[in-house]
């Protein structure tokens, strides 16, 4: 085997993308790798083309500039190049370019290697995304932590206030009303219909108060779900625990007239009893928002026992979701919503995983979203 063949053999055998070219950007050859990834019948038809030809305007001016530095350095250099693989795919390549001499150490040309790293750099990039997703969980955990605090405070103060006058302010309007009547002081004082708004201002406050509370502890939840474990998981009914969820949940006006639960069936469930309740309160606080916002809309829930896993629905029928948010709709940090944090599905998801279950939705734009929580039956304790 002469030299010519063995070369042959190696530029064929290599598994690099390998070209030479002059300094005047003419292409002198080629191996096969590259012919079928420029979409050329074999590496010959490359022989005195060059960048424009074969990669267009665009990509060819950034070949060039390269080419420039190892022309004008004398000095082999290594690049990241944006281009298409063989199927016509947008990849990344790193290439190493080696000036190419003549017998008076003139550069003449030059001959480049190169390799699809689009792997790698997905893989980059992803480690780069999850540590950016790392970084704003901590920054919410420390905000989320400052800002509860900073609420409940006030909230503690609030409440008490409330205690006192929720004691006194009764027997206050009663003697404001028993004046009245004796005509000791002007009936015009206090409107009738302020006087009835006053009646129920401290309930009022109370369901704020509890709004906000639960809504923290919400927050809260949804932010620290990474440290969740399952040292105090048992075997809780989940019936009762849908009936406590809507006793709890701070409904505000009108809201609890659109959820409709059906009590029967049920089953129960290996996990925790607060984390399921935080589970549906944040499936809760969605529907309710997207209801509100196109004015229309009701919310199922409802059971499905089996023989080997058990499954909960919970279906509203507002606007529905577009497939781009259904299939993004457990990432973290995504949300449609200016407001929302793009943590509590992912807490949600996170939290019935730790049950050993599922969590997925089906929607039709315009007509529902539904979710199914799927548990395997409880055979026996844990």
């Amino acid at each position: 085997m002469d030299r010519h063949d063995l070369i042959k053999i190696l530029l064929k055998e290599l598994p690099w993308n390998i070209y030479w070219k002059t300094r005047e950007g003419i292409y002198e050859g080629c191996n096969d790798r590259v012919a079928k990834i420029l979409g050329l019948a074999n590496a010959r038809e490359i022989e005195g083309k060059n960048d424009v030809d074969l990669l267009g305007e665009e990509l060819a001016s950034l070949a060039r500039a390269n080419d420039k530095q190892v022309f004008e350095t004398g000095v082999e250099q290594s690049f990241e190049e944006f281009g298409f693989d063989e199927h016509g795919e947008p990849c990344y390549y790193l290439t190493h370019k080696k000036p190419l001499f003549d017998v008076n150490g003139t550069v003449i040309g030059l001959v480049g290697i190169s390799i699809d790293i689009s792997d790698k750099k997905e893989i980059e990039s992803l480690k780069v995304e999850k540590e950016v997703i790392q970084q704003k969980v901590q920054t919410l955990k420390v905000a989320a932590g400052s800002i509860a605090h900073e609420l409940r405070t006030p909230l503690a103060s609030i409440r008490f206030a409330i205690a006192g006058l929720k004691r006194y302010f009764p027997k206050l309007l009663s003697g404001y009303k028993k004046a009245v009547e004796a005509e000791l002081i002007q009936s015009e004082l206090i409107r009738k219909e302020h006087l009835a708004s006053l009646e129920t201002v401290v309930p009022r406050v109370e369901r704020e108060i509890k709004y906000a509370n639960e809504f923290i502890n919400l927050m809260l939840a949804n932010i620290r779900f990474e440290n969740l474990t399952r040292d105090n998981y048992n075997t809780v009914e989940l019936g009762s625990l849908l009936l406590e969820v809507l006793e709890d949940y701070p409904f505000n006006d009108g809201e609890i007239g659109v959820v409709n639960l059906a009590h029967e069936p049920s089953f129960r469930f290996w996990g925790h009893r607060s984390h399921m309740k935080n589970v549906l309160f944040n499936l809760l606080k969605n529907a309710l928002f997207f209801i509100k916002r196109c004015d229309k809309g009701q919310i199922q829930i409802w059971c499905e026992p089996g023989e080997k896993v058990n499954k909960l629905y919970f279906k509203d029928t507002s606007q529905g979701m577009e497939e781009e948010t259904i299939s993004k709709i457990f990432e973290e940090f995504y949300s449609k919503r200016s407001e929302g944090t793009g943590l509590g599905l992912t807490f949600c998801q996170k939290v019935i995983e730790s049950f050993n279950g599922t969590i997925s939705v089906e929607s039709v734009l315009g007509e529902y979203t539904c979710f199914c929580i799927t548990l395997p039956v409880v055979t026996e304790p844990h």
